[in-house]
């Protein structure tokens, strides 16, 4: 068996946060922006919930707050979305997106919840 290598460059916790979304450029899925939340952080990027699936490469804006109410917009891009499997009981899709202009704050702000969340699950 051939094990697939893993392809982040940054430990993610399971983070649920707030978070909005607007979509940038050529708006093809008809989804323009919507409140969301984070499924998982890291200091490179997140899994977000969306309303439908999103394109591959989509730009996005967010805005996302922290639990100590700190928020940060970024810039991110989608590298994968796909709708809920259906066990899962849930409407909507997810989509994994990288920063692409994260303030050196927001990544710090998000490095220290990724190492306390970590140290919390040791």
């Amino acid at each position: 068996m051939i094990e697939s290598m893993e392809r982040r460059r940054h430990y993610r916790v399971e983070a649920h946060l707030p978070a909005a979304s607007l979509v940038l450029g050529n708006v093809m899925t008809g989804v323009t922006n919507f409140t969301t939340e984070t499924l998982d952080l890291s200091e490179g990027g997140a899994k977000i919930r969306v309303p439908e699936e999103l394109l591959l490469a989509q730009q996005l804006e967010l805005l996302l707050q922290l639990p100590s109410g700190a928020r940060y917009r970024c810039r991110a891009r989608v590298l994968r979305s796909s709708p809920f499997p259906d066990e899962v009981g849930e409407d909507g899709a997810w989509a994994a997106v990288q920063f692409t202009e994260p303030a050196e704050d927001m990544r710090a702000a998000i490095a220290r919840l990724v190492a306390a969340e970590g140290e919390t699950r040791e």
